[in-house]
């Protein structure tokens, strides 16, 4: 995981060096810790073979 984006690719190809690869992005919170976390531009970065109940995807309806 990059901490920016100083070395990406110019032409908004996939970036594919670099970084940590036993990471990934998660986006989105969880309101199992504060407020802040809970917004949806919060990123973290967090390791690909550990799981966590606050890991998933959200439906909605009306």
């Amino acid at each position: 995981m990059a901490p920016n984006f100083e070395g990406a690719p110019k032409d908004g190809s996939a970036w594919t060096t670099g970084g940590d690869q036993d990471m990934r992005v998660v986006r989105g919170g969880s309101w199992s810790t504060d407020d802040f976390n809970c917004r949806v531009s919060f990123r973290v970065g967090f390791f690909t073979d550990i799981g966590d109940s606050n890991f998933g995807f959200r439906l909605a309806g009306y």
